[in-house]
């Protein structure tokens, strides 16, 4: 089965296990696309400097009720993210980018705001599960990506907190991904976990 066969298999076994215990609540849910700006803490390399990789995010989630105000959302995602590099060698710099596909399973909880009319506000707070599906390094001097998903570890924990405003059934969100968990598969000396600030639009069901 494939990575994320896997992660499609743990989302829809956890949808399972949660169901019967929201049968009395009103179940909906929706899709969610948008923008990720991502990055790393810590140092990379000696002569190795970081900035922010663009890529997108598409996916969906499952509204459960636990109250009036507060909600139960577990989402899947499909994310790219990753970190832009700069390497400096002998008053050279040249530019290279790794680039991470991660199928995101986030467990939030939705927490509604006073509502005015048809706008209403909301915050998301949860924990979440990264399952890597792939990883691509560009080659500075130029040729073909390296694959380095051998050099990171296969699954990544974070924590997420966000804020979004409901329009009706749309929704508009800005949340940050704060990873708990060392990416390198072996001890490179830094602790280089991923950060990922994300906007992201949507539509409720």
């Amino acid at each position: 089965m494939t990575v994320r066969g896997r992660a499609a298999l743990l989302f829809t076994l956890m949808i399972g296990v949660s169901v019967p215990a929201f049968a009395q609540s009103k179940i909906g849910g929706g899709v969610k696309a948008g923008v990720n700006f991502s990055t790393v803490t810590g140092d990379i390399d000696d002569g190795v400097s970081k900035s922010m990789r663009t890529g997108g995010a598409v996916g969906g989630f499952i509204s459960m009720p636990l109250t009036d105000r507060v909600t139960f959302e577990p989402e899947i995602l499909y994310s790219m993210e990753g970190v832009k590099l700069e390497i400096t060698e002998a008053g050279t710099t040249l530019e290279s980018t790794a680039k991470v596909g991660v199928v995101q399973i986030p467990f939030l909880f939705r927490f509604a705001m006073p509502s005015s009319g048809k706008v209403s506000g909301y915050v998301v707070a949860g924990p979440a599960v990264g399952v890597l599906a792939s990883a691509k390094q560009t080659n500075p001097l130029g040729g073909g990506d390296e694959d380095i998903k051998d050099q990171l570890k296969s699954a990544d924990f974070s924590l997420v907190v966000g804020a979004g405003v409901n329009i009706q059934r749309f929704l508009v969100e800005a949340r940050y991904s704060a990873g708990l968990t060392d990416v390198n598969k072996e001890d490179t000396g830094s602790k280089n976990r991923l950060q990922v600030f994300s906007i992201l639009l949507g539509v409720r069901f």
